[in-house]
Order: structure tokens, then sequence, then C-alpha cells
């Protein structure tokens, strides 16, 4: 199964179109100037991602990312329609500047809960092991195994949180869920577990990464359950405007 893992990795989140093109800050500021514009001059933002909308009497589109860097990328659509579709979509053909780890496998990631038995599989194909699944008996090998990699693959911890984050689910008898989130321009997902009961979440990924940066050698901890506080609830995150998908 390691080849698929691969293939959901690289399965990008953008799709192509002919009537966009990529251009630089420096291309979009001449171009605006141009046009009788300055960048404070814009008609909107998304929002989404609080980007910038200017419309430009030829018809095209120019959309700035907030906040703007000298290597910003910015979008030029060629008319109101392209920029339309991607609105629908949800999807602009550009990657995000910077990514969280879970942009890395949207695929997967967004499917977290079916593909359990995939990112186990390419852990024993990782680390040499043969286990037929994770429990909490052989938890501490993976872990410690990963733990020890000194050039660690995104994979890697996508992997490993997907099964120990299975196990502390099933644990707390509760659900996987997504947390949407906006990047530069696209949207990505960030899996998450609430609670059955309280509709408290947790986050598996958050929980993992925190223990391989303070090279925590004992993996029970990862099970530990820190004290209630108000902004670890489904109801909270939904009044801020987060919008969750129960996936299970």
């Amino acid at each position: 199964m390691k080849p698929l893992i691969f293939t959901l990795f690289l399965n990008l989140t953008t799709f192509k179109m002919d009537c966009v093109a990529i251009k630089s800050l420096s291309y979009v500021e001449e171009y605006l100037a141009l046009n009788g514009k300055k960048f404070s001059d814009y008609e909107e933002q998304l929002p989404t991602n609080n980007a910038a909308v200017y419309r430009i009497s030829t018809g095209e589109i120019i959309l700035l990312p907030n906040p703007l860097g000298s290597r910003s990328k910015c979008l030029l659509f060629a008319n109101e329609g392209c920029f339309q579709e991607c609105l629908q979509k949800d999807s602009f053909p550009v990657e995000n500047d910077s990514k969280e780890i879970y942009e890395y496998d949207q695929k997967g990631q967004r499917k977290i809960h079916e593909n359990i038995n995939e990112y186990h599989e390419y852990l024993n194909n990782r680390l040499k092991l043969d286990y037929p699944s994770m429990d909490k008996n052989n938890m501490q090998e993976y872990y410690s195994n990963v733990l020890k990699i000194k050039n660690k693959e995104r994979m890697d911890i996508l992997a490993l949180g997907a099964v120990m984050g299975e196990l502390f689910r099933k644990e707390l008898n509760g659900k996987w869920i997504l947390e949407k989130w906006y990047g530069t321009y696209n949207p990505y997902y960030k899996p998450l577990i609430m609670h059955s009961n309280t509709n408290r979440i947790e986050s598996p990924y958050d929980k993992l990464m925190k223990m391989i940066e303070r090279k925590e050698k004992d993996a029970s901890k990862f099970f530990f359950v820190l004290p209630m506080t108000p902004y670890l609830t489904l109801d909270v995150l939904k009044q801020g405007g987060k919008q969750i998908i129960e996936l299970q």
C-alpha cells in the first residue's frame, strides 16, 4: 500500500485553468497603476481568506492574498466567469504559500476514517514491522521507531497521527471530524476527534507533533486528556465560524 499513500500525498487540491495566470506582486502593482488603481483600491475581500478583489475596466479580475509579501503569488483572471468558477469550486489554481502538514495528503486526510488501514500499512512498510493492527501493546514500538528517524517524512507523521488517533477515538468512543481552514487561497482540512458525550475536541496531530518536538519517549502520554477548556468544544468552534464536517 505504500505506493497508494504516496499517490494520495501527491494529489493536489488545485486545478489548471487557461483563463487565469499567476503573476508577481510587482507585475500586478504596475498593471493596477496602468488602470488607475492602487493596492488600497480593491472592491471587496473574500470572506474565506480576506484576499482582495480588483475589477479592471477590461473585464479582468485581479486577486491578491492578504497579507501581502514581496513574493506573494497574485492571480489575474481573464473575466468574471473564470473568477466565479474558482469561487464555486472553492479552489484556485495555485498552491498556498505555506502549508500545514494536513495539506500534504488532503485526499487521505479528508477521508481519514476510511484510510486508517492504508496509513497503518504505510507504517509497517516504512518501519519494517509486520503487526496486522496497532494496539496499545505495540503502539510504543511504532512511536519509538518514528521518533528515531532523523529525517522524517511528512507522511511518517500523517500516518502515525492517523493510526494513534484512531486508537484514541476508540478509547473515547468518539468521532472523527474535520475542521475547515483556509491558507493563502485554498482550503485545507484538519482532522480532529470529538468526544461522544461532551462535544469536547481533541487534535491528535497537535498532540503528536508536540510530543515529537519535545522528544517525549513515552507514547502513552498521547492518551492523556487535558483539563477542559472552553475553546476545545464543538459549540465554540461553530460559534467562531468554523465549518465542521463529521466523518463518523
